[in-house]
C-alpha cells in the first residue's frame, strides 16, 4: 500500500462506515467539506466512544511512483481524488 493509499483509506474511513446514510447527507463537496471550508461533518455515526473500534473497511493503490497528499471531495457517494501523478480518479465511497 502507497503512501497515498493510506492517507486516503484513513481519511475516507469515517466516510466509507457512513454508507448507511443518504448520499447527500454524507457529500463533502468542497475542499474543506464546504464553502466555508469548516472541516465539520454533520454524520454521527463515529463519535468519542467508538473511534477506538474503527477498522480498515477498504483501501485504494493507483499503482503510481510518487508521494501526494490529496484533498478528496465526495459527492453522491463517489469519492474524487487525484493520483501522484494528478489523475483523476473516482470510487464508490463505501466500498472503494
Amino acid at each position: 500500500m502507497t503512501a497515498f493509499s493510506r492517507r486516503l483509506t484513513a481519511g475516507l474511513l469515517a466516510l466509507a462506515c457512513s454508507a448507511s446514510l443518504q448520499a447527500a447527507d454524507a457529500d463533502w463537496p468542497a475542499y474543506g467539506g464546504d464553502a466555508t471550508k469548516q472541516r465539520h461533518s454533520p454524520l454521527t455515526q463515529i463519535n468519542r466512544g467508538n473511534v477506538g473500534q474503527l477498522v480498515l473497511a477498504w483501501s485504494h493503490d493507483t499503482h503510481e511512483k510518487g508521494d501526494t497528499q490529496t484533498q478528496p471531495i465526495v459527492v453522491g457517494g463517489v469519492l474524487y481524488a487525484y493520483t501522484p501523478t494528478h489523475k483523476a480518479i473516482a470510487l464508490d465511497a463505501a466500498s472503494g
